[in-house]
Order: structure tokens, then sequence, then C-alpha cells
């Protein structure tokens, strides 16, 4: 169960930042339609991979792999 937990918490993460990203650039950094509705979610799907990556790698499997963060 614990696990279970931690992926469901590290998942919400990736979610949180996926859409913060979004957020960022479809507001601040992109205007045009392109920018707005295709490189934004492409870019922040992008950061929401890698922190998952990040956050399960340290977090969730840090006993299992050997010469981890």
């Amino acid at each position: 169960m614990r696990t279970y937990l931690e992926f469901v918490v590290s998942r919400l993460f990736g979610t949180g930042v996926d859409t913060f990203v979004l957020w960022i650039c479809s507001h601040y950094l992109f205007e045009e339609y392109w920018g707005v509705y295709i490189v934004s979610p492409v870019i922040s799907f992008e950061f929401a991979v890698m922190s998952n990556f990040i956050c399960s790698y340290c977090w969730i499997w840090k006993n299992r792999i050997s010469g981890r963060c």
C-alpha cells in the first residue's frame, strides 16, 4: 500500500508540474496559436515526464538502485 501511495503522490506532483509549466508557457512565453496550443503542451509534458522520473528514481526506487542521486 505504501508503494502505491508513493506512486500516486509522484504522479500528482507530475500533474502539478505539467499544469504549472503549461500555464507559464501559454501565458508568458507564447502568444500565437502554435505556441499556445502545440508547443506549450509539448514542453509541459516533457517537464512532467522528467519530474516523474526524477521523483520515482530518487524517492520510490531508492532502495533498489545502487549509486542513486
